[in-house]
């Protein structure tokens, strides 16, 4: 028996991308682009197809590999795509002139309760950011290096978000 465990990632990540990018559109419909269920679906297809038993048993050559890999990677990519644009255009009511916020959505079944890491443009220091959530009481957060190497600091939030909700949370400079 053999594994292949880069296609076996690259799966579930593409998953559970997919079924968030469906949740958002279900919740968040009036904000879909134009062809958003068609490109959901071709990217379901690359999904699928790289389903084969070859493929997730690691019997395949390196070749098929690489291209199954670079095949979910696009799925991943067009799910994540779609989940940021959908989201995005949905929250865009809730922006304030001058205010720093953040939107965080939850399109799981059930609630979330733990650590999220956010990377939020800001005008000071991370260490110096202050997060409020929607009655301006605190929420834990703490400054964290940056996966982005365009951004000096990232937050790490303690923070609980119902299912297939969202949290709008404000940063204020202390």
């Amino acid at each position: 028996y053999s594994v292949e465990r880069r296609i076996k990632v690259a799966m579930r990540r593409a998953e559970h991308r997919l079924l968030a990018a469906e949740a958002a559109l279900a919740d968040f419909p009036e904000h879909a682009p134009a062809g958003a269920g068609e490109a959901l679906d071709r990217a379901w297809g690359d999904v699928l197809f790289n389903q084969f038993h070859d493929l997730l048993g690691g019997t395949c050559i390196e070749r098929a590999g690489l291209l199954a890999a670079a095949e979910l990677g696009a799925a991943e990519s067009a799910a994540e795509e779609m989940l940021t644009a959908v989201t995005r255009r949905a929250s865009r009511r809730d922006a304030r002139p001058g205010e720093h916020r953040l939107a965080v959505y939850n399109p799981a079944e059930t609630e979330f309760r733990g650590l999220v890491a956010a990377e939020p443009w800001l005008a000071w220091p991370a260490e110096r950011c202050a997060v409020l959530d929607e009655a301006w009481r605190a929420v834990p957060a703490q400054a964290i290096e940056a996966r982005s190497l365009t951004r000096q600091a990232g937050l790490l939030l303690d923070l609980a978000v119902p299912r297939r909700g969202r949290r709008l949370l404000t940063l204020v400079e202390t």
